[in-house]
């Protein structure tokens, strides 16, 4: 058997499995218990082009738009918009959650997109 040279091996490796975003669920514990229910949200990275295309003011909320899903709808969700009668799908974030939680709900996203100290290692000779 030969030893593959890692180029080999990343040649030969699905590319969806490579382009795979990251995901993870988070409960925010304010609000489940207001509701006397977990609440759990869906997140995930951010793509490059996604990132390319926020910017401006209320950066975190539009993180939190994108990559934010609850029972796998989307924040925008008319459902949601209504019930709190929001016409700016960005003012949903705010209605939904504290400074603190909107703060942390950012930089989770940041982070399974790639923009924490982890996600490149330094290797020492």
């Amino acid at each position: 058997m030969e030893n593959k040279s890692i180029l080999d091996i990343l040649l030969e490796t699905d590319i969806n499995k490579i382009s795979e975003l990251s995901k993870t669920t988070v409960e925010i514990n304010r609000l489940s218990k207001v509701l006397g229910e977990k609440l759990i949200l869906d997140i995930r990275a951010l793509t490059s082009q996604e990132l390319e295309i926020i910017e401006g003011d209320n950066i975190y909320e539009k993180y939190i738009i994108k990559a934010v899903t609850i029972e796998g709808k989307k924040l925008t969700d008319p459902i949601l918009l209504n019930k709190f009668n929001i016409k700016d799908p960005l003012k949903i974030v705010n209605k939904l959650f504290n400074a603190g939680e909107i703060f942390n709900l950012y930089k989770k996203i940041s982070s399974l997109s790639g923009f924490d100290e982890e996600s490149v290692k330094e290797i020492k000779n």
